[in-house]
């Protein structure tokens, strides 16, 4: 086992996960290790026994993800899907190049909101299962959320947000 771990959507936080061997962004301005996108990450087969993903939850309006950087002179950070066909495509592709730098039963940890679509622009923790066909659930933690959905979901008199911390294992 390598030991390695990749945090894959780094942001300027890194708040999680705790400790990462390896950051990586899309942005310059989370200051990542490696500037790079999750569908062509630029390591080599097996490298890391652990990944963690924070991808954006919501889809929509405002700035958009791409997966090709070309397009993107500043690297901007992006916090939506353009699509819920992005969000899907995202998964797709990830679930071949995570599962190609993890290491066999390496492990794969997503953070996503508790959705069922809630917000009809939300991704949904149930997409993971569906498209992430290289892996199996060996962990969902759900918490309360505190973040930027949780505190508008309180100014407007709805119930709590919660979002899943969800550990998968590579098969193979």
């Amino acid at each position: 086992m390598t030991g390695l771990v990749l945090d894959s959507t780094c942001s300027q936080k890194r708040a999680w996960p705790e400790r990462a061997d390896v950051r990586v962004d899309v942005a310059k301005g989370a200051r990542p290790d490696v500037l790079a996108d999750d569908t062509r990450l630029p390591f080599k087969e097996g490298a890391f026994s652990e990944v963690y993903c924070d991808p954006p939850h919501l889809v929509g309006r405002g700035k958009k993800w791409v997966s090709d950087l070309s397009y993107i002179p500043d690297y901007g950070r992006f916090s939506r899907w353009g699509t819920f066909a992005e969000w899907f495509q995202f998964l797709e592709k990830v679930n071949g190049e995570f599962g190609r730098v993890l290491e066999p039963g390496g492990l794969l940890h997503f953070k996503v909101p508790d959705g069922s679509r809630s917000h009809g622009r939300m991704v949904d923790r149930g997409d993971l299962e569906v498209l992430l066909t290289g892996f199996t659930v060996v962990e969902d933690k759900r918490v309360q959320s505190d973040g930027h959905l949780a505190r508008i979901n309180k100014k407007r008199g709805k119930g709590p947000s919660f979002v899943h911390y969800v550990t998968l294992k590579r098969k193979g």
